[in-house]
């Protein structure tokens, strides 16, 4: 991966910029490879009406997965996630994600959480949310869209997949499918399934532009569970006339005199431990006068390279809509994903967690907002990270 390093500041440009309209026309506006990082949460297909304006949609194409024909969608007018069936609703967010792919720098990441559903006995999205945008379409939509959300060839009681078939068409287009991230909630909405377990879990994907990256790994390291030792590090080498050599049994040999010690080192071999500056400070600290107990615990470490699996509970945010976005889930993309001093984008801005997230820890941030009713609230939230 690309080292830790830090973007220049650019003083003449506000920390934070919200722009008021839908995604792909104010993407469009932006210059390219200039975003460090993108964090975003598009509308979920078939979840609920945001409000919004309808936008026109032209007729595309896009390859569902890699290795597979393009698929054709025809052109709509309406809301994004009220499409009548997923196929143009990946079609439109692919286009979407084209424009992002632009504005992306080269070394830069992109962090898409995406939800799921299934669908009903009638082959419709089941959701909690469906009379509503039933009642929504029939009175706003144009004659040509007021048809029932319907996924194709899906059976009843099928999950939709949605957030593996945006993934995959992603990767198809040309992103680089670097990892899928668990966001576990330990306070999930509950459901009222008696042949299934209750859902607890959405995606995360990372996404990046190409196979090098800027991605900071020590930022977001998480504390060890127990006694951990570094493995496959070469942390205890033996000193040889070739240089340095490991052993498996390395460690039960520094601690105690046994045949593993002897078949590993020799004899009379000189070990010398490795460590960088952070282990040998807590090494240190923790070191009694005590030859014993300093060689058992001279190699523990505290901390290990983040796992895929994000413990986050949902957080509401006073006066905010129902789709908000966690800090604490923001937080470590931004950390790993963008420079200090480099710029996050949000394309689906709601609430405006991911700029007071990146101004939190001195970052930059652009936000898009279709919705003109979530401006007040944005700019209250960046006053106090600001403040």
């Amino acid at each position: 991966m690309i080292g830790v390093e830090t973007a220049p500041e650019v003083t003449a440009e506000p920390r934070c910029r919200v722009l008021q309209g839908d995604a792909l026309t104010r993407v469009r506006e932006l210059p390219p490879e200039t975003i460090h990082c993108i964090v975003t949460s598009p509308p979920y297909w078939g979840l609920r009406d945001y409000q919004g304006p309808h936008l026109d949609f032209s007729a595309g194409s896009y390859s569902p997965m890699p290795g597979l024909p393009p698929v054709d969608y025809p052109a709509w007018r309406g809301q994004l996630g009220l499409e009548p069936d997923p196929v143009m609703f990946i079609g439109h967010l692919v286009e979407i994600f084209r424009e992002l792919h632009r504005v992306l720098r080269r070394d830069g990441t992109c962090w898409v959480n995406m939800g799921d559903c299934h669908t009903s006995k009638g082959g419709h999205c089941d959701t909690k949310y469906s009379d509503r945008r039933r009642e929504y379409r029939i009175a706003t939509a144009p004659d040509h869209v007021v048809r029932p959300m319907r996924a194709r060839g899906a059976k009843p009681k099928d999950m939709i997949g949605q957030p593996w078939r945006l993934a995959f068409a992603l990767q198809a287009d040309g992103w680089y499918l670097r990892q899928d991230i668990i966001w576990a909630k330990p306070n999930p909405m509950p459901e009222s399934v008696r042949d299934r377990c209750t859902k607890a879990h959405e995606f995360l994907f990372l996404l990046t532009k190409s196979p090098r990256y800027f991605f900071d790994a020590t930022a977001i390291k998480e504390p060890v569970s127990g006694t951990a030792h570094p493995r496959g590090s070469g942390l205890y080498r033996k000193i040889t006339p070739a240089g340095w050599m490991t052993g498996a049994g390395a460690h039960s040999a520094i601690a105690h005199n046994t045949p593993a010690r002897r078949k590993v080192f020799g004899k009379n071999s000189r070990v010398r431990v490795n460590r960088d500056a952070d282990h040998q400070a807590e090494a240190q600290v923790r070191a009694k006068q005590n030859r014993s107990f300093s060689a058992a615990v001279c190699g523990l470490v505290t901390h290990r390279n983040k796992r895929d699996v994000w413990l986050v509970a949902p957080r509401a945010y006073r006066g905010a809509h129902f789709a908000t976005f966690p800090p604490a889930l923001v937080e470590p993309c931004i950390l790993a994903g963008c420079p200090r001093g480099g710029v996050a984008l949000d394309p689906f801005g709601g609430s405006g967690t991911v700029a007071e997230v990146a101004l939190k820890h001195g970052r930059r941030a652009v936000l898009v907002e279709l919705n003109p009713a979530y401006h007040p609230l944005i700019a209250e939230r960046l006053a106090k990270a600001e403040a």
